[in-house]
């Protein structure tokens, strides 16, 4: 298991490929960038991709019927 530190660094280095990664993909007009990270596949998405909600909505929906 990593140190509070190594984490502490891993943390930093992810949040700056994060960053990058979200202003390649608006720079080139990109509205999905898929990769391999520890946190999961989706390295950037638009905004108006993002279905969290709806998909809430109609599993709420689902068990009340």
């Amino acid at each position: 298991m990593p140190s509070r530190d190594q984490h502490e660094l891993l943390q930093g280095a992810l949040n700056q490929i994060n960053e990058f990664v979200a202003q390649y993909a608006e720079a080139n007009s990109y509205d999905v960038v898929l990769g391999t990270t520890a946190g999961g596949n989706v390295l950037y998405g638009a905004e108006y991709v993002d279905i969290t909600d709806e998909v809430i909505e109609g599993l709420n929906a689902s068990y009340i019927q």
